[in-house]
């Protein structure tokens, strides 16, 4: 058995909170299991505090539209474990509320990045004004948005058990 195996099967098998782990007889300057395995080990312990572990995400956009028009979304027949809709003024904000909702469905949700930017121009106020373009407005200038959001979905996988993809 490797010292990797060695190290692998000390976790798995043994104390999670305080693991044995073995020493590779290392020569001064180079790194040891315990420098590599701990930090892991404390990550995932953090990680399994906060909820489900996030192995991989998928955010998808799905523009601006009435919420009597949203069909919805679903994982059957995908690879994903859950999915959540996120609806707001503009992706970022409806990113958020997708993770909001993860979150409250035990996920983890701090390894999901929204990417987008919350000042960005591709917005609900900006979409009614294109598609009414002599609509009224305001005296701030903007234009009642009735019930459009932006839509946005995130799908999510656990940590696939031994054997899956």
């Amino acid at each position: 058995m490797t010292l990797g195996q060695k190290v692998v099967s000390a976790i798995l098998d043994g104390n999670l909170e305080q693991p044995e782990l073995p020493s590779g007889g290392s020569s001064s300057g180079s790194i040891s299991p315990q420098d590599v395995a701990y930090p892991a080990i404390e990550k995932w312990k953090q990680a399994r505090d906060r909820g489900k572990i996030v192995y991989e995400y998928s955010i998808r956009t799905h523009g601006v539209m009435a919420s009597d028009f949203w069909q919805g979304t679903s994982t059957v027949f995908t690879r994903w474990d859950d999915v959540a809709t996120g609806a707001g003024w503009n992706a970022y904000e409806a990113v958020n509320d997708a993770k909001d909702s993860l979150s409250e469905q035990g996920w983890d949700v701090q390894p999901i990045t929204n990417e987008f930017d919350p000042n960005d121009a591709d917005n609900v106020q900006n979409a009614v004004r294109e598609a009414n373009p002599d609509a009224e407005t305001d005296e701030d200038g903007n234009i009642d948005t009735g019930d459009c959001y932006y839509y946005v979905v995130i799908y999510v996988r656990g940590v696939p058990k031994q054997g899956e993809e």
